[in-house]
């Protein structure tokens, strides 16, 4: 039978048996009559994609060697070769090699028949492209007529019709794609490369229209291109631009950047389904050839936007290329002096690069060149995402681009700007202060370019430049300022790179009125900047208590003395904001021990209790205090040594705090509304984690006191239902010990059949988590620790008729942890929990309804495994005969019965 993709591909075919189109009916046809046959043989041939390939190729074979070879619409063969284009994908690879022999020599005279006929030609080149896919090396190089087909296709590839050219080149690009194993390279690569080359090199004006075609051609083999032929390409392709003609320039330095920068490539699905990546390493070039290439260049900078463009993205590519290359130890072993060349080059370069930001050059134009900077030129030399980043001076190895750039800079800093300049990072933070300084950008278009590569100059290189925030911000606070995003933007990085100390040091807030300064301007906007853009190695929460506490208590203040309800509102708004950056500072490792005193604890813990307005924020915050110190230990990429050392010291001394904290965290989860506890009972359950075995034992038993007391009444308190959310919170961090007597307390009469139906479905809740867990003795997975699962069930069955409705769900799920339980000799329980579970399928809680058929599945499933059920002990069953057995084999199909 066919497979189901193929039959989707053949039923597309079989719909346009009634249609008027000739090209459209005559496949249509052709399939039908084909499985006619198929039915009418004896015995009838399944419909198998061998099948039709076998037929269709005799088929062929029997209409070409017929001698009617005519291409035309509604002709036999196109129809033959467009259901054969459908069918090989799904033909297996051997039968494939086994037809070639055969259906080689009826193609190959089909080119040039083809030729004249488009449609034919594009399902003939399907054809090939699945015939030339399975073969090994040495058929693929000792076959004339292989060979042959393949220069036809090279020539279809700059044919003058869209779609036949736009095919060959699928069809080159898909086979080049996936070589025969073992080969690293397709044997066909060289001898396309080299068509191309000749077909770039082979240029003037009259056959510019051919070139600009061998261009995109070229693109697209980008990543396919054999190494050896890479200088010859580019060497061709940065000749073209002296030609003068626009479209064939921008397509010369398209093609230069994706040959320099190649992306990952897969095979067209419209060509070659079967292929799904390219298997070929993209191509590199030699070391030595990128001083010459950039310089060619840089020397040859179009005028017209139409080519700049590409330009500018060419010159990228090259210093990004060259930028990793001198990242790999082997390059640089073959080529020493490379990082020291391209020194030398990132000066021209940026110049170039940054004279396309000028007001009168169009936005394409400044977009690429921003690009260019931050992820060609910057990207390149320290990596995109700055990883390559130079820690310091003893830091990286010797001869790196990244330490080359900014050693070379350090050595002149302090000593005066014209010293910086001279350098290749100091000309260009230089040139970004000046730009940033005049005033003659404030307003212009350009002006939001040079903002975004000031900002990815921060995020790359991680420094900072004091003259160049002071002139954003002084930018930012001006009026009718259009480019507050982007400044934002840069602040942002500014933040991240430096850390907030140091940054208001440079651009303070000045949120507190001062008498002797009245014209000053605040910057509140700062505030949520700052929240959004702390980050672990430069967050210190010193800083906080040292700067934002005093700040917030001062705000406090000017709070309670204005009558205005304007200002009031002003005020608050600054004081949520305070406490917003609160969660970022907690995030950091630097200083927690010291910023966590006494005092600053009390504080927190009387804002938690007196400002429900700033709850969430410093529950944010102490839970990130937490989070963030327990992910860093493991994360060996992104931190080092002495990071991840100082984050398992900070859980130490957080987990000394842990009694006092859950103490307060307690308090507030009963002060809090029920639907407003989610957050609380996060942070609760992150601090029980580091509590340690003693610290738990004691809450545990505090909680539980706590609930027996609250549950005297006749009728169940809020504080009962309290109880029992803090141990549904406690649940996972309990020991054997502990989790046994909690699950003695919560099976009480008084809780598991309290007529609260909150109680019951809180109860059942956390007995279903503990036995889930398997913590509590005698209701554990294996033979001589399950001794108690048939009283519990039996219990459980016991008080169906007083389980309350809200209490359904959770009652399903103890059931379904409880059956997998169940002791091989006592599954004549299950059929007394069975109505339950088939009734509960039609709950209207759409939870319990899943619930319970997940409870069904399990039942059959412990059937399945197998034990026995003793008959005389499942209720209304009874032995009727002597001869009967009183206990089952259990199985599967007594369970369906």
């Amino acid at each position: 039978m066919t497979s189901p993709a193929l039959e989707l591909v053949l039923d597309k075919i079989r719909i346009h048996k009634q249609s008027k189109l000739t090209h459209q009916k005559t496949p249509a046809t052709l399939l039908i009559a084909l499985e006619q046959t198929f039915d009418e043989q004896t015995p009838p041939t399944p419909r198998s994609a061998v099948a039709y390939c076998a037929a269709l190729c005799t088929t062929l074979e029997q209409t070409v060697k017929g001698g009617s070879n005519k291409m035309g619409e509604g002709d036999l063969i196109p129809g033959v070769l467009y259901v054969l284009a459908a069918v090989l994908p799904y033909v297996p690879t051997p039968v494939v090699r086994a037809q070639v022999s055969i259906v080689l020599p009826l193609l190959a005279p089909l080119l040039p028949l083809a030729s004249q006929h488009p449609p034919a030609l594009r399902s003939l080149l399907s054809v090939l492209c699945y015939l030339w896919a399975p073969l090994d090396a040495p058929t693929l190089t000792g076959t004339p007529l292989l060979r042959n087909a393949w220069a036809s296709v090279l020539q279809l590839c700059v044919d003058p019709r869209p779609k036949v050219r736009k095919k060959a080149q699928e069809v080159v690009k898909s086979v080049l794609a996936a070589p025969p194993a073992p080969m690293l390279r397709h044997p066909y690569a060289e001898q396309t490369s080299q068509y191309l080359l000749n077909l770039l090199t082979d240029v003037s004006p009259d056959r510019a229209e051919v070139t600009i075609w061998s261009c995109a051609w070229a693109k697209t083999l980008a990543p396919l291109w054999p190494t050896t032929h890479l200088v010859p390409l580019l060497q061709a392709l940065l000749t073209l631009p002296s030609l003068n003609i626009p479209f064939l320039t921008a397509a010369a330095y398209t093609t230069i950047s994706a040959s320099l920068a190649p992306p990952s490539t897969s095979s067209n699905p419209e060509v070659q389904e079967t292929t799904t990546r390219s298997t070929v390493a993209p191509p590199t070039l030699p070391p030595t050839h990128f001083p010459e290439s950039l310089a060619t260049l840089l020397s040859l900078p179009p005028s017209g936007d139409d080519a700049i463009v590409p330009w500018i993205g060419a010159v990228g590519a090259c210093l990004h290329a060259w930028g990793e290359a001198c990242r790999d130890p082997e390059i640089i072993e073959e080529a020493p002096s490379l990082p020291q060349d391209l020194l030398l080059a990132v000066p021209n370069a940026f110049r170039a690069l940054w004279a396309q930001l000028e007001e009168g050059k169009s936005p394409e134009v400044r977009t690429a060149a921003e690009d260019a900077i931050i992820h060609g030129l910057l990207g390149g030399i320290f990596g995109d995402d700055g990883r390559v980043r130079v820690k310091d001076a003893k830091g990286g190895k010797s001869g790196d681009i990244a330490d080359l750039l900014v050693k070379e800079c350090l050595k002149v800093w302090g000593k005066g700007p014209k010293n910086v300049k001279k350098s290749s990072l100091g000309l260009m933070l230089t040139v970004l202060e000046s730009s940033l300084d005049s005033v003659s950008t404030a307003s212009s278009g350009a002006l939001g370019n040079v903002l975004s590569v000031v900002e990815g100059t921060i995020d790359v290189l991680g420094i900072n430049s004091e003259v160049g925030v002071k002139a954003v911000g002084k930018l930012r606070g001006a009026q009718g300022f259009v480019w507050r995003e982007k400044a934002d933007g840069v602040i942002g990085a500014a933040i991240r790179a430096m850390g907030p100390a140091p940054f208001l040091e440079i651009l303070p807030m000045n949120l507190i009125p001062d008498k002797d300064a009245p014209n000053r301007d605040g910057r509140a906007y700062l505030l949520p900047l700052l929240a959004a853009n702390l980050v672990p190695r430069t967050a210190d929460i010193r800083h906080f208590v040292s700067h934002f506490v005093p700040l917030s208590e001062k705000l406090f203040e000017l709070q309670s003395a204005t009558d205005k309800e304007g200002e009031r509102k002003i005020w608050e708004v600054c004081i949520n904001q305070v406490w917003n950056c609160f969660r970022g500072y907690c995030t950091g490792l630097a200083g927690l021990k010291e910023g966590l005193s006494t005092p600053f604890l009390q504080l927190l813990t009387n804002l938690l209790y007196s400002q429900p307005t700033l709850r969430v924020s410093i529950l944010h915050g102490v839970r990130a205090l937490v989070a963030s110190n327990r992910s860093i230990p493991a994360d060996e990429i992104h931190y080092n040594y002495a990071e991840r050392s100082c984050a398992e010291e900070n859980l130490v001394f957080l987990a000394s705090l842990a009694g006092n904290m859950l103490s307060v965290l307690f308090n507030v989860f009963g002060s809090v509304e029920s639907n407003d506890r989610g957050l609380v009972g996060e942070v609760i359950s992150l601090w029980l984690g580091l509590a340690d075995a003693k610290e738990l034992s004691a809450t545990f038993k505090k909680v539980s006191t706590m609930l027996t007391q609250n549950l005297k009444g006749p009728a169940a308190t809020p504080l009962a239902h309290t109880s029992l959310d803090l141990l549904i919170l406690l649940v996972p961090h309990l020991s054997s010990t502990d989790g046994t007597k909690l699950f003695t307390t919560t099976f009480a009469d008084n809780v598991i059949s309290n007529a609260d139906g909150t109680v019951q479905k809180k109860a059942y809740r956390i007995l279903a988590r503990l036995v889930e867990r398997g913590v509590v003795s005698g209701l554990q997975e294996g033979s001589g620790k399950n001794a108690k699962v048939e009283s519990v069930l039996s219990r459980c069955a016991e008080i169906t008729s007083s389980a309350n409705v809200s209490a359904k769900r959770d009652r399903v799920q103890l059931l379904s942890a409880l059956i997998p339980l169940i002791p091989d000799e006592s599954l004549h329980i299950i059929p007394s929990l069975l109505p339950e579970a088939v009734l509960s399928t039609k709950e209207v809680s759409e939870k319990t309804r899943n619930g319970a058929f997940d409870l069904v599945v399990a039942m059959g499933k412990r059937m399945e495994r197998g034990g026995t059920v003793d008959r005389a002990k499942v209720d209304g069953m009874e032995v009727e005969q002597e001869g009967d057995e009183p206990a089952n084999g259990a199985t599967t199909s007594s369970y369906n019965i």
